[in-house]
Order: structure tokens, then sequence, then C-alpha cells
């Protein structure tokens, strides 16, 4: 479960909670052609936003939020365009970590500024969206910092619990100048 399950599942009553799920399509609708019965898929977190840009239509799909059920069910109807096939090697449980905290980590990184080789991330957490973050900034060059106390095999520089972080961690990683902003 992620946190943002965790707070609709306590602020909301009614709902079918959850917005990570995959399993297999039981039925298909008469204009599906890409998929069939016994296809194991994972259900993308919005599935009415499938390309362009972000929209207060396009968030109305998200799962398990708003008035939308999430995926905590037997069986659940969703378009077509909002599924992709698992491959054979991928578990139901590793696809269905994909869809939230997967595409969350990689839009942190490279959708408005990709991080460029070389660049600083830092992470805090140990959580499904700092894991993919620390796999996709690594395999991008970046140098990693973060919190994770295990992480030294990904050449991780760990920084202590207690940090002060706005005095601390510039000077541990090296940054001359460190701010943090909102959106644009």
């Amino acid at each position: 479960m992620n946190y943002r399950d965790l707070i609709i599942a306590k602020s909301t009553k009614g709902l079918v909670p959850l917005s990570d799920g995959a399993g297999v399509i039981s039925a298909v609708g008469d204009d599906v052609e890409a998929f069939e019965i016994g296809n194991r898929v994972v259900i993308g977190f919005m599935p009415g936003w499938v390309e362009g840009e972000f929209s207060a239509a396009k968030q109305s799909s998200a799962l398990g939020g708003g008035d939308v059920n999430g995926v905590l069910t037997s069986s659940i109807a969703v378009p077509a365009t909002g599924i992709v096939k698992i491959p054979d090697y991928m578990s139901f449980e590793q696809a269905a970590t994909l869809p939230c905290a997967g595409v969350t980590a990689w839009s942190a990184l490279f959708e408005r500024r990709p991080v460029q080789p070389g660049e600083t991330v830092l992470l805090l957490g140990t959580g499904g969206v700092s894991i993919f973050a620390l796999q996709l900034a690594k395999a991008s060059g970046a140098r990693l910092s973060s919190r994770l106390v295990r992480m030294k095999n990904w050449s991780v520089h760990v920084l202590s619990v207690q940090t002060t972080w706005s005095t601390t961690v510039p000077a541990q990683i090296g940054l001359r100048k460190f701010a943090i902003s909102p959106t644009d």
C-alpha cells in the first residue's frame, strides 16, 4: 500500500481503496483488439490519462480516490487504453508498483528538467518512490546522496538521520548552492 492509499483509506468512507493493481483479463469489450482473456496486465494509476498535458478531467480518473473505486476488489472494469501487458519475467507485485511509484520517480527526475550525468540527486527515505528514483538516477549517471543506510553497494553517500538539512546537506554532498523552490 502506498502512502496516498493510506491517507485515502483513513479519510474516505464507502470507496473501494488502493490505486496500484495488476491482474488477469477475464473479459474484453467488442472493440478491444490489443488484449484478450488471460492476458496479465497492470492498470495505470490514472487510466484516463494516457497522453497529453495533465488536467482535472484526467486526474478525475485516479483509482481509489475522489469518487473512483480502487483496485482492492475481485474485478474492475477499466478502458483498454488504461492497461499494459506485464512481461513474463515480472510478477504481479512487481508490475503493480510501476504506475504510481515508478512513474512518480521518473517524473521527478526527468519530466520538467532532466537530471544530468554527474549532478547530485538527494533521496529521502526507503519507500517505493525513493527506491525507483535511486535506480533511475544511478542509471542516468547522477551522483546519489541518501538517508538510505544500507545502500553502500550503490555508491550512495549516506547522511545521518540526525542531519540538519539546511546547513549540513550542502556541505556533505559538495553543493555550493542549495535551494528548495516551489514548482517553476
